[in-house]
């Protein structure tokens, strides 16, 4: 029975709007003044992320200047920024039509990505590295499409390109080290982290993926250093000390991560992961009731974590209460039906204590 289930951040966010600025340029002086005016009140706007205003403006500039580009594309930003991603494309397609534009290529593309339309969205990215050959960005989403596609070596070579463009493009190192992992080069995936750490010493981002790609390797000391560098960076982010007291459990140091567990409540007594993995911490040194305790308040934090009633389950059998362990392994079965939750239903079905 695998008790310990590492609860995993996003290690990976597949999301490159970021990196998609809006054009500031001023509109041309040959562009109707009151268009103009509409249109830098709306950059103002964007600026200060009011995207509603901003896109009233930009679409009142466009009316009074037809096919006025500077506003469409800048409207297909602020679509992909409140992810209105068909419109994004409705009018980064305009622009498109009026002049081959490498940005609006690679909005298009961004909005196609977000939609899972992979085959167009790299022809886009393509078509605007085409444009222009020092756009990073755009291979960084080409690579970006095809590891949503789970085509890591060819997407590692995209993000290669892209880095050889830019060399601090971070998102592109991290997408490249998360290629890594999945490819099992967890050494590559390591030096990654290190150099985006370099690269950005505040952020704690790179760190915590360093330490939560030694723990895959079962390298739970080398995880505990790269989990307390990043406490030292942030000690108010309470997912370090839950994966820092993982690491602990896996070297059977439950009083140490039993501290970084409780550390972990004083900061966000609201996070339901802490108090799974706690729950599984103490069932692992035979404290089932406080384990049952833990689960009870992951299930009324979030009552749709199915892991929470398999994992009381699990303690409430080792407690001897078998039933109450059925009908809580019958409610995650319900919530996920294709997990390990099955086995146990179908041998409760098999001893009658449950239908």
């Amino acid at each position: 029975m695998k008790i310990f289930k590492l609860a995993i951040i996003a290690f990976l966010s597949c999301t490159t709007i970021s990196s998609f600025a809006q054009k500031t340029v001023k509109a041309s002086t040959a562009v109707d003044p009151v268009a103009e005016k509409l249109y830098n009140k709306a950059l103002v706007e964007i600026q200060n992320k009011n995207y509603g205003a901003a896109a009233t403006l930009l679409e009142e500039s466009n009316r009074n200047k037809i096919n006025f580009s500077p506003a469409l594309f800048n409207l297909g930003y602020v679509d992909l920024k409140t992810k209105q991603y068909e419109k994004a494309i409705d009018n980064f397609t305009k622009v498109i039509n009026i002049s081959s534009d490498a940005e609006a290529y690679y909005g298009r593309g961004l909005s196609y990505l977000e939609l899972d339309s992979f085959k167009l969205a790299i022809a886009d990215f393509q078509k605007a590295y085409s444009l222009n050959q020092n756009m990073a960005k755009a291979y960084r989403g080409h690579g970006t499409a095809l590891m949503k596609q789970k085509e890591y070596a060819d997407a590692i070579n995209l993000f290669t390109d892209a880095i050889t463009r830019d060399s601090k493009d971070n998102e592109a190192i991290f997408s490249r080290a998360y290629c890594y992992r999945k490819l099992g080069k967890t050494a590559d995936a390591i030096k990654e982290y290190e150099t985006l750490h370099s690269l950005f010493p505040d952020s704690v981002r790179y760190i915590i993926s360093k330490g939560n790609t030694y723990l895959e390797m079962d390298m739970a000391q080398e995880a505990i250093s790269a989990y307390s560098e990043a406490i030292e960076v942030d000690a108010q982010n309470e997912e370090i000390y839950i994966f820092r007291a993982i690491a602990f459990c896996k070297l059977e140091n439950y009083y140490a991560a039993e501290i970084d567990f409780n550390q972990a409540v004083s900061i966000n007594p609201d996070n339901d992961l802490i108090y799974i993995n706690r729950g599984n911490m103490r069932i692992a040194v035979k404290k089932y009731r406080d384990a049952i305790n833990d689960f009870d308040y992951a299930i009324k934090l979030n009552p749709n974590n199915y892991k929470a009633y398999l994992n009381r389950g699990i303690a409430k059998e080792l407690y001897r209460d078998r039933k109450g362990a059925c009908n809580d392994f019958a409610t995650a079965y319900s919530l996920e039906p294709d997990s390990v939750a099955a086995d146990y239903v179908e041998q409760c079905k098999e001893e009658k204590y449950i239908k």
